[in-house]
């Protein structure tokens, strides 16, 4: 897709056509310029407003910074950052520093509440846990996904009351699908919480269009995995409050700017970056390279016709 909406050029012809159909001056359709041309000029838009926050606030500076792909300025006006809508945790450890896991804390601390004073419909559990998010950039590792939650759980479990069992079911578990399911209409990304039903027993619960919420019982879950933290691929479309944003304690060349710039605009009013200095710089310094031979393939195409 990135190579077949390389090109959002406009010719005059077009421009002056949109100004006719949209009663707009032509001096305003300014499109940006290609990255590379290709065939598609005149059939590309590329949408640069973003209406999640503001461009002058400091997530939109810190999200301009990263996408201007000079690390220094970046780096320096985070250490400037005190108390704002944008944090940063110098956390450079294998192992998740202190700060970090307080920040953590202090993020799902609403969660929590919410849990503990629980009483007929998840609506508000919902809409407390939709308020933080802590976003990965990996799926394995001592900083990917599948270990920070079950360090998560493992920290959350007994402040919820959930006895130690055999069982990975526990009211306040939020999961999230990985697999489609039609007849049970859950589809991978869709988010369940666990908690007591009218009669007491836990029940799955569900975001539904038509009624609100629906339950299921635990065992008629299909493939899921727990979602006190997601990946920042997962978190695509989706938008918090609040976002900790966590990098690898090491460069990695999967780390690249495009990802980073995708964890940071998933907030709407703070995020939290916990990573060392030099996976920031790396990563604003890494652009995401892809050569399908797709596009290459269709001048072919259009040659041979």
């Amino acid at each position: 897709m990135k190579e077949l909406c390389a090109d959002p050029t406009l010719s005059d012809d077009c421009i002056a056509e949109l100004a006719a159909l949209t009663d707009t001056p032509a001096a305003m359709i300014c499109p940006p310029p290609a990255t590379k041309p290709t065939r598609f000029r005149d059939g590309v838009i590329w949408f640069t407003e973003n209406f999640r926050f503001h461009k002058t606030s400091a997530i939109g500076l810190l999200a301009r910074g990263i996408g201007d792909g000079e690390p220094a300025p970046v780096l320096q006006w985070l250490q400037a950052q005190q108390g704002g809508e944008v944090g940063w945790i110098d956390d450079g450890g294998e192992a998740l520093a202190p700060p970090t896991l307080a920040a953590i804390a202090d993020g799902y601390a609403g969660y929590l509440a919410a849990l503990r004073h629980h009483a007929g419909t998840p609506e508000s559990v919902f809409a407390a846990y939709g308020r933080f998010r802590v976003l990965c950039a990996q799926r394995n590792g001592a900083r990917g996904v599948a270990q920070v939650n079950q360090l998560l759980e493992n920290r959350f479990r007994p402040l919820l009351g959930a006895a130690a069992s055999g069982s990975a079911w526990y009211a306040g578990r939020p999961v999230i699908i990985t697999r489609n399911d039609y007849t049970l209409r859950l589809f991978n990304g869709d988010i369940g919480i666990a908690l007591p039903g009218e009669d007491g027993a836990l029940m799955v619960y569900f975001a539904d269009a038509a009624s609100g919420f629906r339950g299921l019982a635990p065992a008629r879950v299909p493939a899921h995995e727990s979602a006190f933290a997601m990946t920042i691929h997962k978190s695509q479309g989706s938008e918090f409050e609040h976002v900790l944003l966590l990098l690898p304690h090491q460069p990695n060349r999967g780390i690249t700017r495009e990802l980073l710039y995708t964890g940071v605009t998933r907030a709407r009013r703070r995020v939290d970056l916990a990573a060392p200095a030099a996976v920031i710089d790396h990563a604003i310094r890494t652009l995401t390279q892809r050569h399908s031979g797709l596009l290459d393939r269709m001048e072919e195409i259009a040659a041979e016709a």
